[in-house]
């Protein structure tokens, strides 16, 4: 157990936004994503009742075990993912493979389970939680906000496509 105390907000600020410059693309990019699954989880009911005459419960029954099980899986991978970490591309190809994941929801506006896998990958360990933090705050407050606007979708799925692309291109490697 460490008896080290925690990095100070600024400390992990720098960390993220000055020594990893993919940081800001990427929590842009990822505000975006989450909030395209914002806008499907507002819609996808009132999708089901509207063409498939369900009623709201029967929908419920549906979808919540759906976005559970995706919820659960995700975070699991995601920790599976970041445990594998042993090649010093690993974070440019997470990233790279996220641009490509993304930009194929563009035409279709299908969500995809992401996780905040180069955070782990990329930032020191007794700094990940107050990062993680700070993108769950920012996708809450931005994504919950905008998300059920109907419109939002595509175009929250090509930008969060594109500043992947422009993190995978800030990744510095690891020397």
């Amino acid at each position: 157990m460490s008896t080290k105390p925690f990095p100070p907000l600024r400390d992990v600020l720098a960390e993220l936004f000055v020594r990893n410059r993919f940081c800001a693309p990427y929590f842009v990019a990822y505000v975006a994503l989450i909030t395209l699954f914002y806008s499907h989880a507002a819609w996808f009911p009132t999708l089901l009742m509207r063409d498939f005459h369900l009623v709201p419960s029967d929908v419920g029954k549906m979808a919540a075990p759906a976005y559970m099980i995706g919820g659960m899986l995700s975070v699991g991978a995601a920790g599976m993912l970041a445990a594998r970490v042993t090649d010093e591309r690993t974070l440019q190809k997470v990233l790279a493979l996220f641009a490509c994941a993304v930009a194929a929801l563009v035409p279709a506006s299908i969500a995809m389970v992401l996780a905040p896998v180069p955070l782990q990958i990329a930032v020191p360990n007794r700094m990940r939680g107050r990062s993680i933090a700070l993108l769950v705050f920012m996708t809450n407050a931005i994504s919950g906000g905008i998300g059920p606007l109907a419109v939002v979708g595509g175009v929250s799925a090509l930008a969060s496509a594109l500043l992947y692309a422009v993190a995978t291109r800030r990744v510095t490697p690891v020397r």
